[in-house]
Formats: C-alpha cells, sequence, structure tokens
C-alpha cells in the first residue's frame, strides 16, 4: 500500500454537505471520496496537458492541417452522409 500523507484545504460549506452525503450514500469515509475526487482530477489535467503538448509539438513539426481544409473534409463528409 502506498504511503499516504494528511493534507489541509478550505472548502465551501455546501461542497463539504455534498461529500458528506456521497459518503453516507457510499458508505465510506469523506477522505475516501476526497481522494478518490483529487485522483480523478488530477487524472483528467495530466491528460489535458499531455494532449496540449502533443498538438504543439505536431505544430512545431508541422505535422497540423490548417482548420479551413479539416471543415471541408468534414462537411463534404456530412454532405455525403446526408444525400445518401
Amino acid at each position: 500500500m502506498p504511503k499516504t500523507v494528511t493534507i489541509g484545504a478550505r472548502i465551501n460549506a455546501m461542497l463539504d454537505a455534498d461529500i458528506a452525503k456521497l459518503a453516507i450514500l457510499l458508505n465510506r469515509p469523506k477522505s475516501w471520496i476526497i481522494e478518490r475526487a483529487l485522483e480523478a482530477y488530477v487524472s483528467a489535467e495530466k491528460q489535458f496537458i499531455e494532449a496540449v503538448q502533443e498538438g504543439i509539438d505536431a505544430a512545431e513539426q508541422g505535422k497540423i492541417k490548417p482548420h479551413e481544409e479539416v471543415m471541408e473534409r468534414i462537411e463534404a463528409k456530412i454532405r455525403t452522409r446526408l444525400a445518401q
């Protein structure tokens, strides 16, 4: 089991009440709810940052298409599907 640490944070009373309700409904401690929420948030932010960096790298390497070209291709596909 990974080592755990204790952190403190100020949150508004409504969020605390929501966390308490979830804890009761899931029969889990509030700390479990908060840890899962933080894990989800950090994971999503890391994925977003990695995707942005991937886009920056692609742009720097000239591996991107102009917006107009992409939109033309998408619109052509839509027209083709609607014509069927």
